[in-house]
């Protein structure tokens, strides 16, 4: 696991998050595999190592079983992405790297951690990744319904207000996660959250304008050379 963090206290403070909004072009790779690409290159600068590890959310339903899309119920995993940079020069190749270890993923997509942990790794059992990136590449075109509405007559959409006045450790199973969608035409919005025990805001705040950088990067010159700040 790549680990940004060497601060092993735990406190109770409020995650921090950052959100951006990023004009997408047209690219040969999907934005999951644009931002996994941009943070790995985060991670390899800042813990000065080529070879990198962290999380990926993978929706389950690639792999190869009968009537796998018809499954009722969450089927999503976390799995050790290993993205070597050793021999990467540019972003294309790096988004090429990233995407060949995404597909080498998928037959191990249903596999639990612990597994692949024990049978796989010479880690801790107890390990846990430094961070996690999720992308979730589905458009939600619900109207906007407001709480007065949601009292209305027949035919209106009712919805459940929850509020939560405290969000303390929401951000514990890992030190960083980044969440983005492709929810708006032409646009992916980009949620940076940290814990603030482990990650200072500052740090944060540099995690965060490199991984949009790198994005922007990857979209507009992918042949352009990545930089080898090791």
């Amino acid at each position: 696991m790549t680990i940004l963090s060497d601060n092993s206290a735990e406190g109770d403070e409020p995650d921090i998050i950052f959100r951006k909004s990023l004009r997408l072009s047209p690219s040969g790779f999907t934005f999951a595999t644009l931002i996994s690409s941009a943070w790995a290159l985060v991670l390899s600068k800042h813990a000065k190592k080529e070879r990198v590890v962290f999380g990926g959310a993978v929706s389950g339903r690639n792999i190869d079983m009968e009537g796998i899309l018809d499954v009722v119920g969450p089927c999503i995993n976390m799995l050790p992405l290993p993205i070597d940079l050793t021999k990467c020069e540019t972003y294309l190749d790096v988004l090429q790297s990233v995407q060949d270890t995404m597909i080498a993923t998928v037959p191990y997509e249903s596999m639990p951690m612990p597994d692949i942990i024990t049978r796989c790794t010479d880690w801790s059992p107890t390990a846990v990744f430094g961070s996690i990136v999720q992308h979730l590449d589905i458009t939600f075109d619900l109207p906007v319904v407001s709480q007065s509405q949601s009292e209305g007559g027949s035919g209106m959409l009712e919805w459940k207000y929850l509020h939560m006045k405290k969000r303390y450790g929401r951000c514990r199973a890992t030190d960083i996660y980044i969440f983005s969608t492709t929810s708006r035409e032409g646009f992916a919005d980009i949620q940076f959250k940290f814990n603030p025990s482990r990650i200072t805001q500052d740090l944060g705040k540099v995690l965060f304008a490199d991984l949009c950088g790198n994005i922007e990067a990857a979209l507009q010159s992918p042949e352009v050379k990545i930089s080898r700040d090791l």
